[in-house]
């Protein structure tokens, strides 16, 4: 079974608790940009990714009000 064409590049999307949605473009894998963290907030340098993606406020304004409107839920 194929999920995605790997030669193709990933956008990575992250819905932030602050009503905004941020997205990030990478070649690499499904997990890269992300890794695991203790409660604290520290990483095993095991597994700290081998690229930095920085993610900025996405301009897709469906995935914003799509957002928004769950948040409405809940607030």
């Amino acid at each position: 079974m194929e999920f995605a064409d790997t030669n193709q590049p990933f956008t990575k999307y992250l819905l932030g608790d602050n009503g905004v949605v941020y997205e990030a473009q990478t070649q690499a894998s499904f997990s890269s940009g992300f890794c695991e963290a203790d409660d604290n907030g520290d990483v095993n340098a095991y597994y700290l990714p081998n690229e930095e993606i920085v993610f900025q406020r996405s301009a897709d304004t469906a995935a914003q009000e799509e957002l928004q409107r769950i948040l409405r839920k809940y607030n």
